[in-house]
């Protein structure tokens, strides 16, 4: 009986050993399947964008800068003597030519100082012959000839002197001009150095403006500006560099410059703020893209190409920025396809999808 339970024993032992070797291997195979089949690729997601070739535009070197326009000749007319305004001859406002009468003063005294001058002139030198033709006889002395030219000499001298005195009365244009708001009336008096009304030529204008330093070896004269002023938000006016201070200012450090303006309507008033470009060098052809087509990374840019369907991150060197638009210098070809719009969420190498 015992030797009949042994045998039982072993045979059940020998089945499960044998069903676990065919879970085993059953198991396996099922792993290896696995394993064997092939798997889906990933799907990959294209970056929307949008794109365009660079552009070919003629630009020039340029500066910005802010300055003033000034008359061509200012003068603030003032009197050179002392006396009553006897009369105005201008309009304020108005256009005079040179040497057109501006004011007169009272010319009495003066004209009565100079007549008072003139006759002591005229009998010095009379004083004079005689005594001259007294020295010729010998019956003169060569201190009494002396002493009589001299008196005649003085004696022409203020006759001179009264009679500009006299001239000034007349108080008349320096230039062509547009003649400002005056300062006095008929009637008042006036000192010697009292300012009567200011005269502005206006045809022409000069606007002055100053730059750093480092433009000292870029300007030249004959240069062009273009300009803009509060008055006319709408319009651009242009000039001409005609002066170069040749000392830089020592607190600022900066080239103070000047250019002539055309003014012939006289629409430009001296003393308006202007808002300038000035143009440094020749105009040339170059490739453009927007400027928010460029990523800066510190002192880096670059820009993406599209290049087949995927995006190549391309370093650029850039230049000019002119209305939206920078100047690539290099690292750029013509026939490039650059992403102008979602460059922002790409990185290198990503697959784009160009969209309208």
């Amino acid at each position: 009986m015992q030797n009949s339970r042994s045998r039982f024993g072993v045979i059940a032992a020998a089945v499960l050993l044998l069903a676990g070797l065919a879970l085993f291997f059953a198991l396996r195979l099922q792993a290896q399947a696995a394993q064997d089949k092939p798997t889906a690729a990933p799907i990959v997601m294209a970056v929307p964008v949008k794109t365009a070739l660079p552009l070919r535009l003629t630009v020039a070197d340029t500066s910005q800068a802010v300055g003033s326009l000034l008359a061509d000749e200012s003068a603030l007319i003032s009197a050179e003597i002392g006396g009553k305004v006897r009369g105005v001859h201008f309009m304020e406002g108005q256009p005079v030519k040179a040497g057109a009468l501006l004011l007169q003063l009272d010319a009495e005294e003066y004209r009565a100082t100079a007549e008072q001058s003139q006759a002591q002139a005229a009998l010095d030198k009379l004083s004079l012959m005689r005594i001259d033709a007294v020295r010729r006889r010998d019956l003169a002395s060569q201190q009494a000839l002396d002493e009589a030219k001299a008196r005649w000499q003085q004696s022409q001298a203020v006759a001179r002197r009264d009679q500009l005195h006299l001239a000034k009365t007349d108080i008349r244009a320096p230039f062509a001009g547009v003649a400002g708001l005056r300062l006095v009336s008929p009637g008042d008096y006036v000192s010697p150095g009292q300012a009567l009304v200011n005269l502005e030529a206006l045809d022409v204008l000069k606007l002055d403006f100053a730059l750093p330093e480092h433009y000292a070896a870029k300007v030249a004269q004959g240069q062009k500006i273009t300009f803009q002023v509060d008055a006319y938000p709408n319009e651009t006016f242009a000039g001409e560099l005609y002066a170069v201070d040749p000392r830089l200012d020592e607190q600022s450090r900066s080239l103070k410059l000047r250019a002539r303006v055309a003014n012939a309507r006289q629409r430009l008033k001296p003393g308006m703020f202007a808002r300038l470009v000035l143009q440094l060098g020749a105009e040339r052809q170059v490739l453009s893209v927007p400027e928010h087509a460029v990523i800066g990374v510190g002192s880096r840019q670059y820009v993406y190409r599209v290049v087949g369907d995927k995006a190549v991150l391309s370093l650029v060197t850039s230049g000019l920025h002119q209305n939206a638009m920078v100047e690539i210098s290099s690292g750029l070809a013509a026939e490039d396809t650059v992403v102008v719009e979602g460059q922002m969420k790409l990185r290198d190498g990503d697959a784009v999808r160009i969209i309208r």
